[in-house]
């Protein structure tokens, strides 16, 4: 027999896998344009705006010079602000709330790391514009997240609340790559003009689409899937469609499809999340930015449709909680 679980703690319990995703994923961002940095000559310029645009947080002043804000503002903006809801500070306050809210049942040695994290994050998130301390804040919270995450795996009964989890942990997982798809691959698109150009058209292209694996911990991965050299059309194809790579859209789909499935059935969520299965079946050419844009632009569509009506069916219930099973 499963507890029935209030509409409020099943809220909670989404926006904590959604929370905890979007932590590591900020912090993954983050560390790798870091990086990048190290493996581009000096003289090569890094926009660093580019991260404002994945995260959807931009700044709410622009520089008064009119130029994009440089790499203090950005990164105190997406690790430190108070001011922005959607920083690395504020999404690790988020998700402890909702791991308080839902302490009864989610394993308790969960709570304790993201109390660790939350302390640790507030006193280092300070010293993090200078570069060697930011990737060491960014290595911790990686590390953290993936705690976490297994002790969910490892511990959590498979009921109601960690369906709940996973739905909210996937459904934010791939709009964190399609994000990072649509501005880092879609920029490095523009630049070549052309994904089935040769690798060799610009002497840096293989550094920055290494970048756009490493952002997802995909390279690895990808070398064993592919066993191929970087190129656009591999690596869209593989964070896309490949359907054995964890980190891959099509991979969230069938792990949100599975969760939804240990739910009592909602009608509507069924058909919602079968328009994004359709969605997701065809194949159409990206090898523009137009193209890609598109095509991502229908993916988070369809999510953004499948996260309001999981909303309204399981959060807003007519009974104010999920029957028992």
């Amino acid at each position: 027999m499963t507890m029935a679980l209030l509409s409020r703690t099943a809220e909670h319990l989404y926006w904590l896998g959604r929370h905890l995703e979007r932590i590591e994923w900020s912090a993954r961002i983050v560390r790798e344009h870091t990086r990048l940095l190290v493996d581009l000559p000096v003289d090569v310029e890094s926009d660093w705006s580019t991260l404002l645009a994945i995260t959807g947080d931009p700044i709410p002043s622009a520089p008064r010079n009119g130029r994009a804000p440089g790499e203090i503002a950005v990164i105190h903006h997406l690790i430190a602000s108070e001011g922005n809801p959607g920083s690395l500070v504020r999404t690790i306050v988020a998700a402890r709330e909702n791991l308080r809210v839902t302490r009864s049942v989610v394993p308790w040695t969960a709570w304790e790391t993201l109390n660790i994290l939350h302390l640790s994050v507030r006193s280092q998130a300070p010293s993090s514009l200078a570069r060697s301390a930011r990737l060491e804040l960014c290595d911790l919270i990686v590390e953290s997240c993936r705690k976490i995450t297994g002790i969910v795996a490892d511990t959590m009964s498979r009921d109601h609340a960690y369906a709940l989890v996973q739905i909210g942990r996937h459904m934010e997982r791939s709009d964190m790559v399609a994000r990072v798809l649509d501005v880092r691959a879609g920029g490095l698109l523009i630049g070549s003009g052309d994904a089935t150009a040769p690798a060799d058209r610009s002497p840096f292209e293989d550094v920055r689409w290494l970048g756009v694996l490493r952002t997802a911990d995909a390279l690895q991965m990808y070398h064993r899937q592919k066993a191929a050299s970087v190129d656009a059309e591999r690596v869209l194809d593989f964070l896309m469609h490949d359907e054995g790579f964890p980190r891959s859209i099509a991979r969230c789909a069938l792990e949100i499809g599975s969760a939804l499935a240990a739910l009592p059935p909602r009608g509507e969520a069924a058909l919602a999340f079968d328009q994004l299965a359709t969605i997701l079946a065809q194949r159409p050419e990206t090898s523009t930015a137009a193209m890609l844009h598109d095509r991502l632009g229908q993916i988070t569509g369809a999510l953004d449709q499948l996260h309001e009506v999981v909303s309204e069916a399981y959060f807003v219930s007519r009974s104010h909680e999920i029957a028992a099973v």
